[in-house]
């Protein structure tokens, strides 16, 4: 679930981007803040959040299932990339919708970086999916 700019915390959307579901907007200029990040059947999450005049905030771990909580909230200030790893060796598919980029491409694997650095934009939607072993 994310926190967006202008909306405060939204429930995950059913919309659809290729095969993904997607949390966040599309289309309507707002920066995702902070976001509930759940995955499950992959063992242990590590999430980590890039955030706009801050830099990479501390990584955060949990367990097989359980949310972990990421950016801010009521700070206004956006994220801007996500970095996901899976200690255990799952492997995860992920995706960002960036400000003025749009969708980037698909990052695979058992440590994935999405969205930009360095950049200013924000992270406007993010697509995070189990994968199979390539």
């Amino acid at each position: 679930m994310p926190h967006v700019a202008g909306l405060g915390t939204i429930d995950n959307v059913c919309n659809t981007w290729d095969t993904y579901y997607y949390s966040g907007t599309v289309g309507e200029n707002r920066a995702i803040e902070g976001a509930h990040v759940t995955i499950a059947g992959l063992g242990r999450v590590c999430v980590q959040a890039h955030l706009r005049n801050y830099g990479w905030q501390d990584e955060r771990c949990s367990s097989d299932g359980y949310a972990i909580w990421v950016g801010t909230s009521g700070e206004n200030r956006p994220m801007e990339a996500l970095r996901i790893r899976l200690p255990d060796g799952g492997i995860v598919k992920a995706r960002a919708h960036v400000q003025n980029e749009g969708w980037g491409g698909e990052a695979v694997g058992s440590y994935v970086q999405i969205g930009t650095v360095g950049k200013a934009l924000n992270l406007e939607a993010v697509a995070i999916v189990p994968a199979a072993a390539p």
